[in-house]
């Protein structure tokens, strides 16, 4: 087995505990409220995300330098997708790409409990730049 060095997806994917409104459909809508989707792209330059949230049962959101919100929705491993979990990432490169498997780890106890694998990303912009504030960051 192959191991990779830990990228700076990895670095990024960690985050706090979610909000209680990142919980499924009405979650991620709320999310991408004044928002424009984009066209799906297969692969994502981690070099312009800055952080990243999951979306209980539904999708993984990306959020990138230029305030675009990339949202993938896993092809399998759904039901692991849990705001309360840590997302944990190798990747051979500079993009994360459909296909790619993350691992989900119980924040406490730091074992996994589950992985979910890639689907595409579809980028979200503000329909209005001006009007839309950029996500808040989780509280610890």
């Amino acid at each position: 087995m192959t191991l990779y060095p830990v990228s700076l997806a990895l670095l990024l994917a960690v985050t706090g505990p979610a909000l209680a409104a990142d919980r499924g459909e009405a979650g991620l809508a709320r999310l991408l409220a004044g928002r424009t989707a984009g066209h799906a792209e297969p692969c994502l330059p981690q070099v312009r995300l800055r952080g990243s949230r999951i979306i209980d049962g539904t999708a993984i959101v990306y959020e990138a330098v230029d305030r675009t919100l990339w949202v993938n929705r896993p092809s399998a491993g759904l039901r692991a997708l849990d705001a309360g979990k840590i997302l944990a990432v190798r990747i051979p490169g500079s993009r994360l790409c459909r296909n790619t498997v993350v691992r989900l780890v119980d924040r406490y106890a730091r074992v996994e409990i589950g992985q979910a694998v890639l689907g595409d990303f579809i980028p979200y912009r503000p329909s209005n730049p001006a009007a839309v504030a950029a996500p808040k960051e989780p509280r610890p």
